[in-house]
């Protein structure tokens, strides 16, 4: 009787194994399957960017007609529950979506500016890049400030920044030759503390746009620097003359390491409405 107690244990014991292993096997390829879905998807997925805030579904459909049956558009949204001006568009097929990469840098619809048009796998990155919280660990008090509206203004970005800090300077990246704003530019802060707070504020809606803020490295604010700054005047270009008796010399080709107040640059408080060059 021991001896039939014990076979009826181990088959007992058998069996419980075996539905462990076959639950295993189960779980293993559903998330094989999960994770082929997902990557079918992504190739049929591409991610845009610099769309205008008011864009919807049926305009960003429209914008993508012609390369073939749209499955789904999804929309984030920013930290505020806004619009982010961003969409991950899904087609039937990753044949459609690879034509439609076309469309980068091509303009908006009623708009005068150019979408950003990426595959949707580093669309992807790109959002946990962004939704990272970032450190400041150089202690810089300069930000880099993407994805401007052309007609944004020094008062547009000061307003968003104003619960951030003191900004000592606003100054926009403009072509060294063409002297044509470049779609991005650079705030210096009074202080480190001030730039990480509003390096958080990143995808905030100004001028229609999600802007995209991140500390300002020393290429970054190298770049920012170029247009040649001709003080309180407002710099080269459309953005207003080389600058009256009060403008000085201005600040060079760019930013000290430190990124530290540059001679040059907009006073404290003052609010000219147009746009800086260094």
């Amino acid at each position: 009787d021991d001896d039939d107690d014990d076979d009826d244990d181990d088959e007992e014991e058998e069996e419980k194994t075996s539905q462990k292993r076959k639950a295993s096997e189960t779980n293993g390829s559903s998330s094989k399957k999960a994770k082929v879905s997902e990557e079918d998807e992504l190739e049929r997925t591409v991610y845009c960017a610099g769309l205008p805030w008011r864009a919807d579904e049926d305009a960003i459909r429209s914008f993508f007609d012609g390369y073939g049956g749209i499955e789904k558009v999804e929309q984030p949204l920013a930290a505020d529950g806004r619009s982010s001006g961003t969409a991950f568009v899904t087609f039937e097929s990753a044949e459609s979506a690879a034509g439609a990469l076309e469309m980068h840098r091509q303009e908006f619809p009623g708009t005068d500016r150019w979408v950003k048009v990426i595959k949707g796998v580093y669309g992807k990155e790109q959002q946990k890049e962004t939704a990272a919280p970032k450190s400041n660990t150089e202690a810089v008090s300069s930000i880099f400030v993407g994805n401007l509206a052309w007609e944004v203004d020094e008062e547009s970005l000061r307003a968003a920044f104003k619960d951030c800090g003191e900004i000592y300077a606003v100054r926009f990246a403009t072509d060294r030759d063409t002297g044509e704003f470049r779609g991005f530019g650079h705030v210096d802060f009074d202080s480190p503390e001030a730039a990480t707070a509003a390096v958080n504020l990143s995808g905030t809606d100004v001028c229609g746009r999600a802007i995209r803020c991140d500390f300002a490295t020393s290429k970054r604010n190298s770049d920012g620097g170029r247009g040649g700054g001709r003080g309180r005047g407002g710099g080269r270009g459309r953005f207003g003359g080389r600058g009256g008796r009060d403008a000085g010399r201005g600040g060079g080709r760019g930013g000290s390491p430190g990124f530290k107040k540059a001679s040059g640059s907009i006073p404290r408080g003052a609010a000219t409405n147009k746009k800086i060059t260094f």
